[in-house]
């Protein structure tokens, strides 16, 4: 059996459940220290700053869905904002305003749709709305209005995917998506923290473009291929059923 587990409230029923039934157990984060020895394979992304281990694999981000369909519509451009969160960042609806309506205004040759996240302040979500009537080339199209599947379908066919950089995981999709990847930036709380190193990470190794960047000289990065998923699967079948590879 292969147990395969992504939050720490699973550690000890999948432990349990190896004891008994002898199966493999995987983890996609940075278990709790007393359980990592025990554990068979743990995929951690290279922002927890893991060490070195047999039973460690690093990861650049979690492992996520977004696949990369290969048809990106180069008309069409997406921009997907987080919000607050008390223990990471300082939020400023103003500050993310003003980079937003830079891009609409620049890149007025792409078609935007532009959503928010649960976090997203209510007040925000009125600036969009009133910017939504100001510019003809843009659909606003907040959280609460979003069906199941409709954030992958958006990465799917936008050629430029900007995201605020609290929301970490939604980079990490957008560059499995095959996005070119622009990010907003935050004012972090700990420059040290995991979510403001692994945007760092992102953009030393030139994955990312940060806004800053981006705005004194408008380039993006070369596109990728950015499949963590496939790469986690990969090393399992590697590991323990390599007739299967």
């Amino acid at each position: 059996d292969l147990i395969i587990g992504t939050g720490s409230h699973t550690h000890i029923p999948m432990l349990l459940y190896k004891q008994k039934h002898l199966g493999k157990v995987v983890t996609s984060m940075t278990p709790d220290p007393p359980f990592l020895k025990y554990m068979d394979l743990c995929f951690i992304p290279e922002h927890d700053s893991p060490r070195k281990s047999d039973n460690i694999f690093v990861t650049i981000g979690p492992p996520n869905t977004a696949l990369d369909t290969k048809v990106h519509d180069p008309k069409c451009g997406l921009i997907v904002i987080g919000g607050e969160d008390k223990k990471t960042h300082h939020w400023e609806n103003e500050k993310i305003l003003e980079k937003v309506r830079y891009i609409l205004e620049t890149q007025k040759d792409l078609s935007w749709t532009i959503s928010t996240s649960p976090r997203t302040p209510e007040q925000m979500i009125s600036m969009f709305e009133k910017l939504n009537d100001e510019f003809s080339g843009m659909t606003f199209v907040p959280f609460q209005k979003t069906p199941g599947g409709w954030i992958e379908e958006q990465y799917a066919q936008s050629r430029i995917t900007w995201v605020s950089a609290d929301s970490v995981s939604m980079v990490y999709e957008a560059l499995s998506a095959g996005c070119q990847v622009g990010v907003l930036p935050v004012d972090w709380k700990n420059n040290k923290s995991k979510l403001a190193r692994a945007i760092r990470l992102l953009e030393k190794n030139n994955q990312i473009v940060s806004f800053e960047a981006w705005k004194d000289k408008p380039l993006w990065p070369e596109h990728s291929v950015f499949n963590e998923a496939d790469r986690c699967a990969m090393e399992i079948l590697k590991r323990w059923w390599p007739e299967r590879l």
